[in-house]
């Protein structure tokens, strides 16, 4: 029978030799000969009958090869599964590269086998920071009536009609502008020309006030780095002056001429404008209902970016107060052969934050066990529905009427392990985030919008150059709460 023995090196690291002997995969061996001797079609010999010497000398080798793996497989899974509930195992084992070169698969030669392996175990630990000595500060964000009278007047707008004005230029209108680079005062010949939009409120302060002044049709000297005073100068030359790359040269003065305006007009607010902006919403009938169901969609919305926010602190937190030690070295190697494009270099440079990962899941579970929080399977198909749903409600497309279609999208989605796993993720660490209210001291501070938005930025400003998670959802958190709230400013301005 097979021995399987375990040398701890350490407390994270381990060497797993497998013992097989020729008797644990010789039948084996003798049925797989025969059954390539039936299929074996070679010149000279009917169909199934060439002779069993040439069959072992063609095929011999894969054949006890495949055997022999099949047995260290099975001993390797058995045991890891026995020691798993006193052992938790990082990766997979490694085999011992230079063992291999000694193995003689070879039919004749085949006899007993030691197989080793590498193996890497997460520490014992015990979890600190996840009780009322913790403390962290969540935010009340309070809307208030200067802030909903601008959603509402961008509600207005977005719901407004598109003109094309010829008599007047507005801050908020958008022209489209034909530029001739100049040579001098006269347009170059062989020169740049391209057609691009750009918004009056994004040109240079002295330029905006001078086109203020003109209407569709007029002409203009520009300096190209006026046309836009948000943008990224390095790419004016694709995104202004339609280059294929930007490190084409380009003059840097051009002549631009407006041939049209467009304007964004107010919508009034009317049962027409109730019908556009909120459709199906028989509730809404008033300015007033408009406003407290803006607010209450604000709220949540603010609600959902404190949450967030209050999940990273937490996340950081946890991070730094449980420190432990992984079998770095056997974690380096186990990168490398999981992924075929991962090399040796790569796997260095990806680490510390791969650590930080394998270090936040950890201390999960820990969270998990001790909260009673797991995901069932279930779970995760509504959430996956229910993303499939708002997907198609956002896009203007209307509800997914078809169950058999929503269906089909699901079960395909529910193939995807790596979407799975997402969804999975996201759904503990919200619960997670339920239950973390109730263990640790949570400190409630008031604050308008634009105060919160500049938390979130400060926050992000505090921690940019830091290592952060590999865990997917602590790094798309941080980042989806600076971009959200450079379009909250935006949408503002």
């Amino acid at each position: 029978m097979p021995v399987v023995e375990r040398q701890d090196l350490d407390q994270l690291n381990a060497i797993l030799s497998v013992k097989v002997e020729r008797a644990d995969y010789a039948k084996d061996v003798k049925a797989q000969m025969k059954e390539a001797q039936k299929k074996a079609n070679m010149k000279g010999f009917r169909a199934g009958k060439a002779p069993l010497s040439i069959v072992e000398k063609m095929y011999g080798k894969s054949i006890v090869f495949d055997a022999v793996n099949k047995v260290v497989n099975q001993e390797l899974n058995d045991y890891l599964d026995a020691i798993s509930e006193t052992k938790n195992i990082l990766g997979q084992p490694l085999p011992i590269a230079d063992d291999e070169a000694n193995f003689d698969f070879r039919p004749k030669k085949a006899n007993d086998y030691t197989f080793r392996f590498k193996l890497g175990f997460a520490p014992e630990f015990e979890l600190k920071g996840y009780d009322k000595e913790a403390k962290f500060t969540s935010y009340n964000i309070d809307v208030t009536e200067e802030a909903l009278d601008k959603e509402v007047e961008n509600l207005k707008n977005q719901f407004g009609e598109r003109t094309n004005p010829t008599e007047d230029i507005q801050a908020k209108d958008v022209l489209k502008l034909n530029l001739k680079e100049l040579d001098g005062e006269a347009i170059k010949e062989g020169g740049i020309e391209n057609t691009t939009s750009v918004a009056v409120d994004l040109l240079a302060e002295e330029l905006q006030a001078n086109v203020l002044t003109m209407k569709a049709g007029a002409s203009f000297n520009v300096n190209i780095k006026d046309l836009d005073s948000k943008m990224d100068q390095a790419k004016a030359g694709t995104l202004l002056l339609g280059l294929e790359d930007n490190s084409a040269p380009y003059g840097e003065n051009y002549v631009a001429t407006i041939e049209e305006v467009t304007r964004q007009e107010t919508s009034e607010i009317n049962d027409e404008f109730i019908a556009k902006a909120f459709p199906g919403n028989e509730d809404i009938k008033t300015v007033e209902d408009i406003r407290a169901y803006m607010k209450g969609d604000i709220v949540k919305y603010y609600t959902d970016q404190a949450d967030k926010l209050l999940f990273a602190q937490m996340q950081r937190d946890l991070l730094e107060k449980n420190e432990f030690d992984l079998p770095d070295a056997f974690l380096k190697e186990w990168i490398v052969a999981s992924d075929e494009n991962a090399t040796v270099e790569s796997a260095e440079a990806q680490y510390p934050s791969f650590k930080q990962g394998l270090k936040w899941s950890h201390i999960q579970s820990k969270i998990a066990d001790k909260s009673g929080v797991k995901v069932e399977e279930n779970e995760v198909e509504n959430a996956i529905r229910e993303e499939i749903s708002n997907y198609f409600a956002s896009s203007g497309l209307g509800a997914f009427g078809d169950n058999s279609m929503m269906d089909g999208m699901v079960e395909k989605f529910m193939k995807d392990r790596e979407h799975v796993n997402r969804t999975a993720e996201r759904i503990i660490n919200d619960k997670i985030l339920v239950a973390a209210k109730e263990e640790v001291t949570l400190e409630m501070v008031d604050v308008n919008q634009e105060e919160f938005n500049d938390i979130i930025k400060k926050y992000n400003e505090e921690f940019a150059q830091s290592n952060k998670s590999a865990d997917e959802e602590l790094t798309e958190t941080v980042e989806e709460l600076v971009e959200d709230a450079v379009v909250e400013e935006a949408t503002e301005e």
